[in-house]
């Protein structure tokens, strides 16, 4: 049974990967921004949940989603995300994940792996690609990069 999900989970999670690259590639091809542009947010969670719940298990996914909060303090937007987690052992926790934040001239989706300890409650400094958008990201391409903030998770956005 736990080769199976592992294996199952495997599956989906290079199927999410597969879509959520086939998305950005058509974007990507799309016209894409004239320069570099920067962007810094802060996610603020309103709520979070597990399937199934109980305590973190191979191929386990989390949902959660909050506000988009600008440098200013008012609310940008809002920000869901999903994630799987497709390796678990007693020093390693392997989360594959995807966000998408809505803001108000487009949406932006970036993806990638996180890697901690399976008790660590924070969000690690990781950077991941930008994987596609709509409106004024159509074409966007670029990197995000997140860490720990007072407030939430902090989201540094750099398009090219």
């Amino acid at each position: 049974m736990r080769h199976w999900l592992s294996t199952a989970t495997r599956l989906l999670s290079g199927l999410m990967g597969c879509l959520a690259l086939a998305v950005g590639t058509s974007a990507i091809a799309g016209e894409p921004p004239a320069k570099s542009h920067q962007m810094s947010f802060v996610f603020k969670e309103h709520s979070r949940h597990h399937v199934p719940d109980g305590p973190v298990s191979l191929g386990q996914m989390l949902f959660s989603e909050g506000d988009v909060v600008a440098p200013n303090g008012s609310v940008a937007g809002t920000y869901n995300t999903r994630k799987i987690v497709i390796e678990l052992t007693k020093t390693k926790l392997v989360i594959d994940k995807v966000v998408y934040m809505t803001l108000p001239n487009g949406t932006l989706a970036y993806m990638g792996i996180t890697s901690t300890a399976p008790d660590y409650d924070g969000p690690p400094v990781t950077t991941r690609p930008v994987v596609g958008g709509t409106g004024d990201f159509a074409g966007a391409h670029g990197v995000v990069k997140t860490s720990a903030d007072p407030k939430g998770i902090r989201v540094d956005i750099t398009l090219n």
